[in-house]
C-alpha cells in the first residue's frame, strides 16, 4: 500500500505472533523485523511480563523501552528506576545486563524499539492525548504506535490506529512528506524514527 508515495505498512496488534522472549523468560509480540529475521537491522516488539526476570542480552544493539500498561522497575550495575505509562522511554545498550520487575500481580505490556548500531540509530518519544502535531517522513522509517486508546494519522488518507496497532511510514530523502498525527482525549502514542548510519 502507498500513500503519497510512501511505503505504508499497518501492522494490527491481534495479527502479530507471539513468541518467547530471546532468553525464555518472558512473552512478547514481533511487530515487525527489517532486514534478516535472525539477525535485523532493527526490530519493533511489545512485550508482556510478570514477576522479576532478566532481561535479554543483544550485544551491537541499542534498545528504548516504553512501559504502556503497569509499571516496571528496571535495575543493573548503573541504574535503578521505575517506568510507568506516563514515564519517558529508556535508552540503553542490549549489552547491559538489567533485571526487571513487575511490582503487582498485573501483567506489565511494553513497547520495544531495537537498532543494530553498526547499521542505523533511532530516536523516540511518548506523545499524550489531545495532542496534534505533525512528524516528517523522510529518507529513513517513521513508526507511530498506538500505546493506548486511538490515534488518527493523516497523510492523504486517515489511518485509525487502535491501542496496540503500529504503523510504519518510509518515504525518500529527496521528497520529504509530512504526516498528521491526532491523539484522542485520554490516549497516547509512541512516535520513533529510524535513520541509516
Amino acid at each position: 500500500m502507498e500513500v503519497r508515495d510512501m511505503d505504508f505498512r499497518l501492522i494490527r496488534l491481534a495479527d502479530t505472533q507471539q513468541l518467547r522472549w530471546k532468553n525464555g523468560a518472558g512473552a512478547a509480540r514481533s511487530i515487525w523485523r527489517e532486514g534478516d529475521v535472525a539477525s535485523p537491522d532493527w526490530e519493533l516488539a511489545v512485550a508482556e511480563m510478570t514477576g522479576t526476570q532478566p532481561f535479554s542480552s543483544y550485544p551491537g544493539v541499542d534498545r528504548s523501552l516504553f512501559v504502556t500498561e503497569g509499571a516496571l522497575v528496571i535495575r543493573s550495575e548503573v541504574r535503578d528506576v521505575t517506568l510507568t505509562p506516563l514515564s519517558e522511554g529508556l535508552e540503553f545498550p542490549g549489552e547491559e545486563v538489567i533485571t526487571g520487575t513487575s511490582p503487582g500481580e498485573g501483567v506489565m505490556l511494553d513497547f520495544n524499539i531495537l537498532t543494530r548500531r553498526s547499521v542505523c540509530r533511532h530516536s523516540a518519544v511518548r506523545r499524550l492525548g489531545g495532542q496534534g502535531t505533525e512528524l516528517s517522513v523522510a529518507g529513513g522509517w517513521t513508526v507511530v504506535h498506538a500505546a493506548l486508546g486511538t490515534v488518527c494519522v493523516s497523510a492523504g488518507e486517515d489511518v485509525t490506529l487502535h491501542q496496540g496497532d503500529t504503523l510504519i511510514l518510509r518515504g525518500s530523502a529527496d521528497t520529504p512528506k509530512t504526516v498528521k498525527l491526532r491523539i484522542g482525549s485520554g490516549s497516547a502514542a509512541i512516535t520513533a524514527e529510524i535513520l541509516p548510519r
